[in-house]
């Protein structure tokens, strides 16, 4: 004797409705998550350590030291100035020198993005000889 609700012959149906669910999520997802930003390259030189003894003499060049502070200001020896007045203050300072080399000290604190901009301003303004060097612990 058979009942209507015994039909054991049929095999459980599978909907695609959940599945179709769980892709457009994460469609969405990884839409989200994706940056479409433009990435430029900067190249960056970091100081060399030399092992061998030998005396190496590099072309003479004028070097100049900048401090990037935390509070988005830069400092020259003791002298502070803003980053609006960097342009200016670069022209007047290295428009007599041939070759300059800049070392340059970034703050604790200060933002990666904030050093690329700078770096990238002080590249605009036309000093390409840039190294970024371990801050002193004075």
């Amino acid at each position: 004797m058979r009942l209507s609700g015994d039909n054991t012959d049929k095999l459980p149906v599978i909907s695609l409705t959940p599945l179709i669910d769980v892709v457009f999520i994460l469609l969405i997802f990884f839409m989200l998550a994706s940056s479409f930003l433009d990435w430029r390259e900067l190249s960056i030189q970091g100081q060399e350590h030399k092992t061998s003894t030998a005396p190496v003499v590099p072309p003479k060049k004028e070097t100049i030291r900048l401090a990037l502070l935390r509070n988005d200001t830069i400092k020259l020896g003791t002298e502070t100035i803003s980053r609006n007045d960097l342009e200016q203050f670069i022209k007047t300072q290295t428009s007599p020198l041939p070759a300059i080399k800049v070392l340059i000290s970034v703050d604790d604190g200060v933002k990666m993005q904030n050093t690329l901009n700078f770096l990238q301003d002080l590249k605009a303004f036309g000093l390409v000889d840039l190294t970024l060097i371990e801050q002193s612990k004075s």
